[in-house]
Order: structure tokens, then sequence, then C-alpha cells
């Protein structure tokens, strides 16, 4: 956010609105300066309705009815509310990429209420099914995520699902063994996430720089070694000491830390 921040304002492009906005993952009409931190808007507005089931019982349960009711108006008719962080608000709450919570949720009730016999056959079928929505969806023959169809989200999402399905319940029963270097790859997986938009970017400006004229492939491979290798430094640098701080400031604390 820095250097994303650094860049707009020397290049005059600097808007306090949506800067605010971007750093407090309030919902809004464009991406944030983040841009992958979209995702975050919804996750933050799961938190509260989450915290809110968790606080009141029953009025929670009015407060997902009003969401349904709200989601299945938005899937038929077009709400055409006016600009402004209210209507962004409940543009987010009626997003399709909400069902992926729900989907998540189900996963954790199977594996812990109910036994998977084949784990290892739906986390296969769910990764041909991304695979095969992916091919589909580079024919165009439907929206893309990018549009916020229903349609894709359902069919990365049931393919999704199935993938963690499987997995989660092969490592439950003790099937799944997990090396070093996929367990280092997980560990991996929020630093990058938050860190290769901007590495990405900064490998291909340097090979444009450089008047990179090789295959399209080479470039895109070493772009995501550079991601890699960017996110295993803020893991190492700044995720792990920031997470053994917190773990020694609840130990002083005599509870337990939330995280591991």
């Amino acid at each position: 956010m820095v250097l994303i921040t650094a860049k707009s304002w020397f290049a005059g492009t600097f808007e306090w609105i949506f800067w605010l906005k971007s750093v407090l993952l309030l919902p809004q009409s464009q991406l944030p300066m983040l841009i992958q931190s979209w995702t975050l808007v919804h996750e933050v507005l799961f938190y509260a309705l989450f915290g809110l089931a968790i606080w009141r019982v029953r009025g929670s349960r009015w407060v997902l009815l009003a969401w349904a009711i709200l989601f299945c108006t938005a899937r038929v008719v077009d709400l055409g509310l006016p600009a402004g962080l209210a209507s962004d608000t409940i543009r987010t709450l009626a997003s399709p990429y909400n069902l992926l919570f729900l989907l998540g949720m189900g996963v954790v009730w199977i594996v812990r209420h109910r036994s998977v016999p084949f784990p290892r056959l739906p986390a296969l079928a769910g990764g041909l099914a991304f695979l095969a929505t992916g091919l589909v969806e580079d024919t165009g023959l439907y929206k893309s995520m990018s549009e916020h169809g229903l349609l894709p989200v359902l069919l990365y999402g049931v393919s999704s699902t199935c993938i963690f399905l499987g997995l989660v319940a092969a490592k439950t029963a003790g099937s799944l063994r997990v090396g070093r270097g996929a367990a280092l790859l997980g560990a991996l997986s929020y630093p990058l996430y938050l860190t290769h938009g901007i590495a990405i970017s900064i490998a291909v400006d340097v090979a444009h720089k450089f008047h990179y004229a090789g295959p399209g492939a080479l470039l895109l491979t070493g772009a995501v070694a550079v991601a890699c290798v960017a996110a295993l430094v803020v893991h190492r640098c700044v995720e792990q000491p920031v997470a053994k701080w917190l773990r020694n400031v609840w130990a002083r604390r005599g509870s337990a830390p939330a995280f591991t």
C-alpha cells in the first residue's frame, strides 16, 4: 500500500476518499488501490455478520433472512442503486461471491459431522471441474469472474469446495501427508495473495525495460517465480516476526492466541 500510495501521489492521481475506502476495506464501486483486496471487503462483511450470529443468535436469523431476500432479488431485478457507500454496501451484500462463504462453512460441517469414504475422489473431481471451468471461460461462452456472474462463481466455487473437502478429509483421516515444500507453499499463500500483484507488475516492467522479446510463457513463469520470492521475503521478514510478537503478547496476558 505504501508503494501504491506513493506512486499515485507523485502521479497526481491520489484521492483521499478512495484511499480511505481502500485502507478500511469499505465497499466501493471500483476496485481498491490494492486490487486483490476486493475479496477482503467481502470477508469483513462476512466476519461482521458471523460475529452478530455469535452475539445474537435470534437476531442473526432475521439478518440472514434479509440477506437471502436481497440476494434473490438482485438475481432477477436490477437494483438500480445510486452511487454512495450505502449503495455499494448493498451491492456487496448481494454479490454471488458471498455464497462461497456458505460453501466453506459446509466443508467444515461435513468434516466435523460426517465421514468422507473416498476423500481423494472429490478432490480429483473438483480439480478436473475447476480446470474445465477455466477452459470453458477462456472460450468466452459465459461471463467471466470479473463480471461477477452467478454461473462462474458457482462453478468455480463448487469445484473448489470439492477440492478442499477431499484434501481436508484426507488429511484428517491421516491418508494425506504434506511435505516441507508443500507446507512452505501453504504458509506463503497469504503473503503471496497480498504481494503477487505488485511483484508481477515490477517483474514485467523490468522485462520491458530490458526489451525482453522472448516467449510469453517464459515471462509468465519468471513473474510467478518473482512473486513467490517476494512472498517468501514478506513471510520471513514480516509475517513470522509479527506472529511471534503477538504470541508473546498473548502469553504475557495468560491467554492463548487465536492463531498459529
